[in-house]
């Protein structure tokens, strides 16, 4: 019991106070100070080595995301585990310690895309115990869209880890103010640490791309020792498509870069699937099954999966799948008369509207193309009392991800959008796929005149505090995998 009360309290620490103020007493590399008061400080490590120096008096202190069994601390130290990755120990005054973990046979795992998929991060959690890594490596979109909740969320997942692990950015997790939460929680968004006989470098390409002040700090740090590289997008789409560096010069200065110094491996994730490929002597790494849709059929790389690395085995690689359970789909609707569970069967009597559409991408990409089957989202509000032109739709996926929507929206008569943009729709179909093997459904879709929903429709039919005020993409608004449509009264 004492065990789990601390395990909570760190990662309250850790969630909750993640913006309050260092302790003034305390010099740290490696690790991130989350939290300090005169008697208790707070922190988290993001490399296995962490050098640490308290001028402060009698104090305790609390170190999350290390590997208690295999620590090397210097001077001597008796420290108190009290969970698998988090150490605790008191001071009675200054203290200097040098705290390394040891990896004699360096094994790592990596998984990427979970996305705020946290139940099938959970069962991959489960396999990464089991065989035993060293540390994991998160390949970036943690979460759907960045938001408090959704860091949060994977947090609790992520405490069931049994080894320390470090994240590099995704594209989905600085949406909001997600870059600044990242930063709170894990500390720097490029950095490196050395281990075994490796260099581990995390870069930032959360922006489709690297700006210049990485790619000059990246030309330093592959110079002197054989590297791993490990960052969310790849310079290239490994399906020779456009999920790659949106700046061709900047993709090219990495590539250039790549083949002057000393790189063994790039791991990426960002495309949802596996790949590997080895080019002019580096092994290319595609890892993005972490529980985000899949891109590819299963023999093409398309499943989910995370990844056992060995560098000192010849760069084994190893993928690891996990077989999903049984996928059922149902849809909560909660209005002002109660709650319905309607599942397909129960929308299959319901007069089904049917229609072409796609719609704009933040890039200004037309995507999603093609036709969608559903039921119009005011008739399922109609069952259970409808709105009233104050209220708020709020649309929740399964991933933890949320948009609100006007009444406006729903009765999109009521201030002349149906031209603009058109019936909104619960789609349960797409080009005549059903869910699971329609990966993104149901979804929310709408079905303008035009046949797209473009980012200035989006913009015309978003009132105040919703929808483009907020994340200016039109897909944004076309939630996957809805789990629960709910009417707020404001």
């Amino acid at each position: 019991m004492k065990e789990r009360k601390e395990t909570i309290l760190v990662i309250l620490l850790l969630c909750v106070t993640i913006a309050a103020p260092s302790q003034a007493n305390i010099e740290v590399e490696g690790a991130k100070v989350h939290y300090g008061t005169a008697d208790e400080v707070v922190l988290w490590a993001y490399s296995p080595t962490v050098s640490f120096k308290w001028t402060g008096g009698d104090a305790r202190f609390i170190l999350g995301n290390v590997a208690p069994a295999r620590l090397a601390v210097e001077p001597e130290l008796d420290y108190e585990v009290i969970s698998p990755t988090t150490i605790a120990w008191r001071a009675k005054g200054p203290q200097e310690l040098s705290i390394r973990t040891l990896t004699p046979e360096l094994t790592f795992a990596v998984v990427g895309d979970s996305q705020g998929r946290n139940q099938v991060l959970s069962l991959l959690i489960e396999e990464i115990n089991a065989v035993g890594a060293d540390f994991l490596i998160h390949l970036g979109d943690m979460t759907p869209a960045g938001g408090d909740d959704e860091y949060w969320a994977f947090l609790e997942t992520m405490a069931k880890l049994q080894c320390p692990y470090y994240p590099v950015l995704g594209n989905h997790d600085v949406k909001f103010h997600g870059r600044e939460i990242f930063q709170e929680i894990y500390g720097p968004l490029h950095h490196c640490f050395d281990q075994g006989e490796w260099r581990f470098i995390f870069l930032d390409s959360s922006s489709h791309g690297l700006d210049e002040d990485q790619l000059e700090w990246l030309a330093e740090a592959i110079k002197d020792r054989p590297s791993l590289i490990f960052t969310h997008v790849p310079h290239e789409d490994p399906r020779g498509e456009d999920h790659g560096f949106l700046d061709g010069a900047a993709a090219g200065a990495f590539a250039s870069l790549l083949r002057e110094g000393q790189v063994a491996a790039v791991f990426t994730g960002h495309v949802h699937m596996f790949h590997q490929q080895t080019r002019e002597g580096i092994t290319f790494v595609t890892s993005g099954g972490g529980g985000a849709p899949l891109v590819a059929p299963p023999e093409e790389g398309g499943y989910h999966h995370f990844l056992l690395v060995e560098p000192d085995r010849g760069m084994k690689i190893t993928p690891y799948a996990i077989d999903l359970p049984p996928y059922t789909w149902e849809v909560v609707v909660a209005g002002k008369e109660g709650e319905i569970l309607f599942c397909p069967e129960e929308l299959a009597g319901w007069p089904i509207l049917e229609g072409e559409s796609a719609y704009e991408n933040r890039f200004g990409n037309i995507t999603g193309r093609g036709c969608y089957r559903g039921v119009l989202v005011r008739e399922l509000l109609d069952r259970l009392g409808g709105m009233e032109p104050e209220d708020v739709l709020v649309v929740h996926a399964d991933d933890g991800y949320a948009q609100e929507f006007a009444y406006a929206n729903v009765y999109p008569g009521h201030l002349g959008w149906e031209e603009i943009q058109g019936e909104m729709i619960l789609a349960f179909a797409y080009e005549g796929l059903e869910p699971p093997d329609w990966q993104e459904g149901c979804r929310i879709a709408f079905l303008p005149p035009d046949g797209i929903y473009h980012n200035d429709d989006c913009a015309s039919t978003s009132v105040p505090g919703q929808g483009w005020h907020l994340d200016p993409s039109a897909g944004a608004r076309w939630v996957k995998n809805v789990v629960r449509l709910e009417v707020v009264s404001k």
